[in-house]
C-alpha cells in the first residue's frame, strides 16, 4: 500500500518537471521568433531607406538634366562650389541656396565643380577649363538614430545644345 502512493507521488512530481520543461522550451522558442521578427523588421526600415535615397539622387540627377535641357544658363549662372537645394515651385524645378528638407528627414543638396581637360581634350584635375561641362556631386544626408548617413552621386553635365 505505501509503494502505490509513493508511486502516485511520484509520477505527479515527475508530470511538474515535464511541465516546467516544456514551458521552458516554449519560451524559449517565442523569444527566439520575436527576435527574429525584430531583426527583421528593423532591416526592412534600415532597407526603405536606402531605397528612397537611391530614388532622390536619380530624381535629383534627372533634374538637373531637365535643367541643362532648359537652357545651360540654369546650371552655368549657379556659384561653383556653393550647395544649391532643389525645389519645386509654380510647377517648375528650381535650385536654391536654402536648405530644403524632403519629407522631412532628408537633406539633399547639390554642388557643381568646374571641368579641366588636358591636352588630349580628356577631364583632368588641372588644364584647360571646359565651359561647358559641369561636374556634379549630388548628397542625400539623413539621421538613423544616433548615425547620420550620407549617399552621393557623381556625374557630368555638359551643354549638349550649345546656348
Amino acid at each position: 500500500m505505501i509503494k502505490n502512493a509513493e508511486r502516485k507521488f511520484s509520477s505527479a512530481g515527475l508530470s511538474l518537471v515535464e511541465v516546467i520543461v516544456g514551458a521552458a522550451i516554449t519560451t524559449l522558442i517565442l523569444s527566439g521568433l520575436i527576435a527574429t521578427y525584430n531583426l527583421y523588421f528593423r532591416t526592412a526600415l534600415t532597407n526603405l531607406r536606402h531605397v528612397q535615397v537611391a530614388f532622390l539622387a536619380e530624381e535629383s540627377a534627372e533634374t538637373l538634366r531637365f535643367l541643362r535641357d532648359g537652357s545651360w544658363t540654369n546650371l552655368s549662372s549657379l556659384t561653383v562650389g556653393t550647395n544649391y537645394y532643389l525645389t519645386f515651385y509654380n510647377g517648375n524645378w528650381q535650385a536654391t541656396t536654402s536648405n530644403l528638407f524632403v519629407e522631412g528627414i532628408f537633406e539633399r543638396k547639390f554642388v557643381l565643380n568646374n571641368v579641366y581637360r588636358d591636352a588630349s581634350d580628356d577631364i583632368a584635375p588641372t588644364g584647360t577649363l571646359d565651359p561647358n561641362t559641369r561636374k556634379v556631386t549630388v548628397s542625400i544626408t539623413w539621421s538613423a538614430g544616433v548615425a547620420t548617413t550620407t549617399k552621393s552621386l557623381n556625374f557630368y553635365l555638359t551643354n549638349l545644345f550649345n546656348d
